[in-house]
Parts: C-alpha cells; sequence; structure tokens
C-alpha cells in the first residue's frame, strides 16, 4: 500500500514537472518567436507639427509641439510598447526636442500594418531655429525667423530620430535619419 502511494506520488510530481517544462518552453518559444519578429519593426518616418501657434513669447518660452512616429509593423505579431524614448536631433547631432513626459498608457502596434505613435514634446525656440537653419531654411536674426514660421508654417526638414522602444521585455533601438511630413 505504502509503495503504491508513493508510486502515485511519484507520478504526480514527474507529471508536474513535465507541465512546466511544456508551459516553460511554450513561453520561451513565444519569447524567441516575438524578438524575432521585433527585427521586422522599421520606423519609416514623422510627422512634427507644432501644438501652439507661435507668437512671440516663443522667443524667451519653449513651443509645445508633437512627434507621431510612424512605425511598420512587417511581422506577424501585434506589439504593446509600454516605454518609449526619442530625442530629435538635428542633422549636426544636436538635441532638439524629446518627450515632456513618460509614456501612461500602453501603444499597440498592429501586425501588417504602418502604426502611429504619438509623443508630445517641448522644443525651445532657439532649438527649432537651429534646425531649420541646418536644413538651409532660415538665416537672420530670431525675429524674422519667427515671422516667417507665423506666415508660413513648418517645412519639410531633415532630422535624426534616436531613442528605443520596450515592448514586452524586448528593446528596440532607433536610430535613423528621417524626413517630417510637412505640417502648417
Amino acid at each position: 500500500m505504502k509503495d503504491e502511494k508513493k508510486e502515485k506520488i511519484k507520478i504526480g510530481i514527474i507529471a508536474i514537472v513535465t507541465l512546466l517544462i511544456i508551459i516553460a518552453i511554450v513561453y520561451f518559444a513565444k519569447l524567441f518567436k516575438k524578438a524575432a519578429n521585433s527585427k521586422n519593426l522599421k520606423l519609416s518616418g514623422f510627422d512634427f507639427e507644432l501644438t501652439e501657434p507661435l507668437q512671440l513669447k516663443h522667443l524667451y518660452e519653449p513651443v509645445k509641439a508633437r512627434i507621431n512616429l510612424k512605425v511598420n509593423n512587417f511581422s506577424s505579431s501585434n506589439f504593446d510598447i509600454n516605454q518609449i524614448f526619442v530625442a530629435l536631433t538635428s542633422p549636426s547631432g544636436a538635441v532638439v526636442a524629446q518627450p515632456t513626459a513618460p509614456m501612461n498608457k500602453v501603444i499597440t502596434l498592429q501586425s501588417n500594418k504602418v502604426n502611429s505613435i504619438p509623443l508630445d514634446i517641448s522644443i525651445s525656440t532657439e532649438a527649432l531655429f537651429q534646425l531649420l537653419q541646418e536644413n538651409g531654411f532660415i538665416s537672420g536674426d530670431s525675429l524674422s525667423v519667427l515671422q516667417s514660421l507665423i506666415k508660413g508654417g513648418m517645412p519639410s526638414f531633415n532630422a535624426s530620430v534616436k531613442g528605443f522602444i520596450m515592448s514586452e521585455n524586448i528593446k528596440i533601438n532607433i536610430n535613423e535619419n528621417l524626413t517630417n511630413n510637412q505640417h502648417g
């Protein structure tokens, strides 16, 4: 009787250990597949828009703006983004803008689709002018530059987007030279 009970306990333990091993293998296989699919995420561009009109006060106060990152998900997996940090840099490498606050919600990148990730930023007028000067759009004093931006809106410009995206414990580094879509 005791031997039968010991045998049943032994079989039960073996079944539980086997089940745990199978669960671990399935979990790590899914994680490996997700990591492999993360190579199919490509940053394809960004929209840059001022979220408030330029005014004379912006000669000394930062301007509120938004970057909408365009991320192509060429994989068959959805990705839940739970952390993102990007800095917008000028062609010379100077940091021009970065997010004003950390993400407060998870963003899902749908599979086989171009997805948009909105990020609120603030940018000093000086940094904005530097970015536009390095792209050959402006020359001259700050007041005339500000007047031209107020009248004409934001031109399309080249910049680098550097940083990372964290998705389900997978870190995806970003280092792309891109041109924004024009917004007035």
